[in-house]
């Protein structure tokens, strides 16, 4: 709420409307972690309004994103899908790889949201090719992992775990990879195995007898 004052009392005073637009999209991401979706997307509005006013494709693209991912959260599936195809023509047209990549990883979990596990995995393969041409491997790597939870469920483990491993060895041979980012990849990749293990059983569907074993113990008093 002090947040919300704060940027209500910059809003009043400022002048320029490139200014108010960024307010707008600042108070659009807190409505949003608030879960106040009315009020978030009243100011992505806002600031749309403005950019396309001024013809700025790039900004205008990052604004749909942002309608997309507030849309996915309200499980309007339809409406998100919508504004991310919107974003992605215009990534496209101006050639941000990196860009189009982020909205193929968010269209990888509107379709894991719908449970549509097949497109999320070509869509995660999708950005993942598009991260490769800009060699932005930490990225890689991140959806790399995501990619291969989805590859469990439709049996194509094999292929994710050894392109997991060629970029995380890519990573570590690189010269000088940050601590940060060292410890980003280890919390990462830690927690897919440590889900895997947990989720082993289910995933390979082992039956609950196989799950058994019998134990003989001799009684030494008799």
């Amino acid at each position: 709420k002090n947040e919300i004052n704060i940027l209500k009392s910059m809003y009043e005073k400022a002048k320029m409307p490139e200014q108010i637009a960024r307010i707008d999209i600042t108070l659009g991401d807190i409505f949003l972690a608030e879960k106040d979706y009315v009020a978030s997307y009243n100011q992505y509005l806002q600031a749309l309004k403005y950019y396309k006013d001024q013809k700025d494709q790039l900004l205008i693209a990052d604004i749909f994103v942002k309608l997309g991912s507030l849309a996915l959260v309200e499980k309007k599936y339809e409406n998100a899908e919508q504004y991310f195809s919107n974003a992605n023509q215009l990534f496209r047209e101006k050639k941000e790889k990196a860009k189009e990549a982020l909205v193929y990883k968010e269209l990888a979990y509107l379709a894991i949201e719908q449970e549509k596990y097949n497109e999320a995995y070509h869509y995660f393969s999708v950005a993942i090719n598009k991260y490769e041409n800009e060699l932005m491997i930490d990225q890689m790597i991140e959806l790399a992992i995501e990619r291969s939870r989805i590859g469990l469920l439709i049996e194509k483990k094999d292929k994710d775990i050894e392109l997991l491993s060629t970029l995380i060895l890519q990573f570590l041979l690189r010269k000088n990879p940050s601590p940060a980012r060292l410890r980003r990849i280890w919390e990462t990749t830690k927690d897919f195995f440590e889900d895997l293990e947990n989720n082993l059983i289910d995933l390979l569907e082992i039956p609950e007898w196989r799950r058994k074993r019998i134990v003989i113990s001799l009684d030494e008093s008799e």
